[in-house]
């Protein structure tokens, strides 16, 4: 006896059936300040785990680790490099694009590659005030990372049973 494999509840439609919009300068910058934070609580993590091993291998000779500028934001852009990588070439959305209802995607509406989202997460992470550019085109409201490298952030239908795809900010 076999049994019949799970069905999505969300309806199967072609990817150019489903409707996309740019995401605006708003989106982006609030998603973008999630993920500082979320960046900022994995650097103190580190931080702190640092100073918890250097606690349980020489307590009595315990001082908190020297903060260092140089070394603090050079953690600081590893770490958001890694994060931004990771999630824009695994799912296309970091903690705070997920939270907003965006995406990072190809032209052609794929998920970016490994080598893409590595040169997207430096690009933005050495020069974040090119994502204002979409302010400058608000058109197609594309950053110069995104002209660069041929991406675009776009809103994320927000699918339910029994109703077309509608976009954040619309009614259906």
């Amino acid at each position: 006896m076999t049994v019949p494999a799970a069905r999505s509840i969300a309806p199967e439609l072609p990817a150019a059936a489903v409707p996309t919009r740019p995401a605006g300068i708003v989106s982006r910058g609030v998603a973008a300040a999630i993920d500082t934070v979320a960046v900022v609580a994995i650097v103190a993590g580190i931080y702190l785990g640092t100073a918890f091993v250097k606690l349980l291998l020489r307590p009595r000779e315990f001082t908190w680790p020297a903060y260092n500028v140089f070394f603090s934001m050079a953690a600081f852009l590893v770490v958001a490099i890694a994060y931004l990588t990771f999630f824009w070439s695994t799912s296309g959305r970091t903690v705070g694009s997920a939270l907003l209802g965006v995406r990072v995607l190809s032209t052609r509406g794929r998920r970016v590659n490994w080598m893409v989202a590595f040169l997207r997460a430096v690009f933005c992470a050495l020069f974040p005030i090119g994502l204002f550019w979409v302010v400058v085109n608000p058109r197609k409201r594309r950053s110069i990372q995104d002209i660069a490298l041929r991406t675009g952030v776009t809103y994320e239908p927000i699918l339910r049973p029994g109703h077309p795809p509608v976009l954040p900010g619309e009614t259906d």
